[in-house]
């Protein structure tokens, strides 16, 4: 039998938190990132690119990481994306999302809550396989 990331009936929230986390994605994002900084590149860019490895992924989880449903993946790859808004929360909210600078620090107080919410529900949000 293949391990399966899909949350089963019998886990418990720390088990589908494990199951859900997208350190395989973030992995990935975070050397890109530095790497990114060190050119220059702008968050746009950094954005965009989180947003294309988001979508590549949700169609290689299924083999990669055996994330089987179509839920789960989506939850997936959304989590990572809200990883991403979180890592580089100061930069998205000036850059990709020209929020004024008299604004900031609310906007980011909202994405940083926001984030910490779907961290908490994105377990309770799996679908279940038997």
């Amino acid at each position: 039998m293949t391990a399966t990331r899909d949350a089963l009936k019998s886990d418990n929230y720390a088990d589908r938190i494990g199951k859900i986390l997208p350190a395989e994605l973030t992995a990935t994002y975070l050397p890109l990132r530095v790497l990114a900084e060190t050119m220059s590149v702008s968050a746009y860019y950094l954005f965009s690119l989180a947003l294309i490895l988001a979508a590549f992924f949700f169609f290689l989880a299924r083999h990669l990481i055996k994330l089987a449903t179509l839920r789960n993946r989506t939850l997936y790859c959304l989590t990572f994306l809200v990883w991403v808004v979180a890592i580089d929360t100061e930069r998205l909210v000036l850059e990709v999302f020209q929020a004024p600078v008299g604004n900031v620090s609310n906007l980011m107080f909202l994405v940083s809550g926001l984030g910490t919410v779907w961290s908490f529900a994105v377990p309770y949000m799996m679908e279940e396989r038997s």
